[in-house]
């Protein structure tokens, strides 16, 4: 019995006008509003950390915004406002599409491809984040290993024979 239940049957449950249209409820709203609030939230407070955090930069210079992304704390932000960003996006336009695309073969190509577009955007985003912080991170190990080959060479040099 329940949701299992068809329309017109004992012991069916949904609204009235449910009842009436041969409908039920879906069971999914609510979720997704709270994903939506979720989201939300998240893309708040990480955009507010780094407004802040420009705010507090000395100057922003490409030497500058480069150095400030390769950290631990603004690289996660970034990649958490990215992904809480596109979901939200995702998750909005998921809404409109269910309620404006009325034929089910066209709705599910709509929901296809913003999916597949929306990911791809939102991993092109990431990986141009880790591309800085990793390249930033093997400039820095490539300028220390040099520097400390240059020192061994110089006491090598030293050294008497």
């Amino acid at each position: 019995m329940g949701r299992d239940t068809p329309p017109g049957q004992p012991g069916f449950k949904g609204t009235e006008i449910g009842r009436v249209r041969g409908l039920g409820s879906a069971q999914t709203g609510s979720h997704h509003s709270h994903l939506m609030h979720l989201t939300s939230a998240a893309s708040l407070v990480t955009c507010a950390y780094l407004v802040f955090s420009f705010v507090l930069l000395p100057d922003f210079t490409y030497e500058t915004l480069r150095a400030w992304l390769s950290g631990a704390v603004p690289s996660l932000a970034l990649a958490l406002l990215i992904v809480g960003v596109f979901r939200h996006v995702q998750l909005g336009l998921q809404v409109l599409a269910e309620d404006y695309v009325h034929a089910a073969g066209a709705r599910y190509a709509v929901l296809l491809a913003l999916n597949l577009v929306l990911f791809a955007a939102a991993a092109f985003g990431l990986w141009c984040i880790a591309r800085v912080v990793f390249g930033v991170m093997a400039e820095t190990t490539a300028r220390e290993g040099m520097a400390a080959m240059q020192a061994a060479m110089q006491q090598q040099q030293g050294a008497p024979r």
